[in-house]
Order: structure tokens, then C-alpha cells, then sequence
């Protein structure tokens, strides 16, 4: 049984450790103060008591529950990044086998669902739901929702209490059968990897799988299993590992016979892209193992809203209005 901490880590150490040196120092710039400082690995990534749930934690501590939940995950996760880097430094180009796909496919399911991010974008969703339907029906029985009693009473209708956020971020997110469920899915896109040796280190964010739709869907969402997306995580600072839903590269690409190999070396411009996905995914922190930030400075600068950890993440269309959700203060 895992020991319980206060300070529990939504990007595990065995990934940030990829992007640090062999002291574990890293930078990490944080986007909201536009400000870049050198850090551990220990030290970063991770918020006191972020799944601390003490009716699943008992007597083991703070977090205990969740933490057994990752490390389970976590092991053959790092296991299988080792035994990645071990067949490209012996030239071999089909890296991924059936153990290193299975382990990474639950590690990046895990990944996806564990982070403030993710949080952030499940209760905007809840509360957006909740406004509506209870604005709707003050409207539709005669109250005026701009008053300020009922408006109010909304508010408290809508709200997720910050006390019950961890326990419900568990409850609804971090299922056993949704995380089995989300990994069988990664596990049939076709993986493409990239090697990085321009001397520019890839980022990875502080919410690190982030999706790309290499498809227009105008007024639709993005997910992970939608036609077109490519999924993407860093596992280093020189390896890049794409998951591309199956059913575009076959009608598009015809590249699927190369699932699981190394599909390409990464020129800079690959690499300048990579880290506008970690940027545009980001809720507040990049890490580097270099102080180089000058391309997440310039993606914040050209879409400040970037900046801001609690933008907007979801909108609705209801009621033949287009709603999006009250921001949530923290």
C-alpha cells in the first residue's frame, strides 16, 4: 500500500525526470507570471492534496489511494521508456512491441485524466450544465434570473464546493473502467515516434497529453478518439511519441504499417510545433531541462488568453444560445 503525502504530483516524476538533468534540476516557466526559474523534479509538477480523499485514503495518509493508483501505472510505464531508449541506441526503428504498448497506453490514459487541467475542464462542464438548466427554468416559471436573490440562488445551485473537488474528480474521472476503456483506445491508434537531435529540447507542460485535430470539425469537439486527432506526449526531451486516431492516417496517409516505429527525425520546425502543443495545452507551467522559453513567451504574447490558468475550456449550444462557463475562481 502506497504511503499517503501532502504533496502529491498530477505529472509523475519518472516524466519530468526525462526533461532534467542528472541532479534532477529543470526550469519551468510559468505562463500566468511570465517568468522562467530553475527547480527539482521533486518540487514541480505536483499541488498539496490534490487527491486527497481520506474516506479512500484511510489510515495511510493524504492522497494514499490514488498514489497506489498511479504507481501501478507508473512502474512498467518507465520500464517501457527505458526499453524504447535501449532499442534506439541499438539502431533498431520498430521500438514500440505489444509489453511497451499495453504499459504506456494505461501510463498515457492515467496521464490524461490526472491533471488540474483536466479538473478544471470536467467541473466548467458540470457548472455550465447546471447554470443553464437552472436559469432555464427560473425563466420558464416566472422568476427573473437577473435578480439578484435568484441570481444567487443559481450561483449556489451551480457551484462545485472546493472541498468536495478531489472526491469528485475521483468519483467521475479517475474510474477504473474509464481509464481501461480510454487505454484500449490509445492502444488502436497508430503510434508514430520522432527522435529530437537539434539541440533544442522539447517541452513538456504541466498537463502533457495534448490532442491536435489535423481535421476541420467547425462547432464540433476534440477528443482523443475523434477522426483526425493526434494525440502526443514527449517522453523526453529528445523523444516525441504521436497516437494518431487509425482511421485518418489509413484514408489520409497510408503510414499505418510503420505503428510503433520511429517515423522520423524531428527538424526544428517539428520540434518549434511539439511545443506549441504543450503550450496551447498548458494550464499554467512548461518545463524544459534548458532555460529556453522564448517560443512559449511568443505563443502567449500573440494569444494572451493563454495566460490565464482558469480560461474558458468548454461552451454549449442551449436553449438556442451559445453559453460558456463563469470563470472559476481559484
Amino acid at each position: 500500500m502506497a504511503r499517503g503525502t501532502k504533496k502529491q504530483h498530477f505529472v509523475p516524476q519518472l516524466l519530468l525526470r526525462q526533461f532534467a538533468d542528472q541532479n534532477e534540476r529543470i526550469y519551468c516557466y510559468d505562463i500566468a507570471a511570465d517568468r522562467s526559474f530553475p527547480t527539482i523534479v521533486r518540487d514541480t509538477g505536483h499541488q498539496n492534496h490534490f487527491l486527497s480523499i481520506p474516506a479512500l485514503d484511510g489510515a495511510e495518509g493524504p492522497g494514499a489511494h490514488f498514489e497506489q493508483v498511479f504507481q501501478s501505472v507508473e512502474g512498467p510505464a518507465v520500464d517501457s521508456i527505458r526499453s524504447i531508449d535501449a532499442a534506439l541506441a541499438s539502431g533498431i526503428l520498430r521500438v514500440v512491441g505489444a509489453p511497451e504498448r499495453d504499459a504506456l497506453s494505461r501510463f498515457i490514459a492515467v496521464q490524461y485524466l490526472r491533471t488540474p487541467a483536466m479538473r478544471e475542464q470536467m467541473f466548467q462542464h458540470v457548472e455550465l450544465m447546471r447554470r443553464v438548466l437552472a436559469t432555464e427554468t427560473m425563466a420558464r416559471n416566472g422568476f427573473d434570473p437577473a435578480v439578484p436573490a435568484i441570481t444567487s440562488l443559481i450561483d449556489r445551485i451551480s457551484q462545485i464546493p472546493k472541498d468536495k473537488e478531489a472526491a469528485l474528480h475521483g468519483e467521475h474521472i479517475l474510474q477504473p473502467a474509464f481509464i481501461a476503456e480510454l487505454a484500449t483506445m490509445f492502444a488502436g491508434h497508430v503510434w508514430l515516434l520522432g527522435v529530437n537531435r537539434t539541440g533544442s529540447p522539447l517541452y513538456v507542460a504541466d498537463n502533457p497529453v495534448a490532442i491536435h485535430g489535423h481535421v476541420e470539425r467547425p462547432g464540433r469537439g476534440l477528443g482523443p478518439a475523434t477522426y483526425g486527432a493526434e494525440t502526443t506526449i514527449p517522453l523526453s526531451s529528445v523523444l516525441q511519441l504521436s497516437l494518431f486516431e487509425r482511421k485518418f492516417i489509413e484514408d489520409e496517409t497510408g503510414v499505418q504499417d510503420q505503428d510503433g516505429s520511429v517515423f522520423a527525425e524531428l527538424s526544428l520546425d517539428n520540434v518549434l510545433f511539439q511545443r506549441s502543443l504543450q503550450v496551447f495545452s498548458a494550464r499554467q507551467f512548461i518545463y524544459c531541462e534548458q532555460d529556453d522559453f522564448a517560443d512559449a513567451k511568443r505563443f502567449c504574447d500573440a494569444d494572451p488568453e493563454l495566460r490565464d490558468p482558469l480560461r474558458s475550456k468548454v461552451e454549449a449550444v442551449a436553449f438556442g444560445r451559445v453559453e460558456r462557463p463563469r470563470r472559476r475562481e481559484r
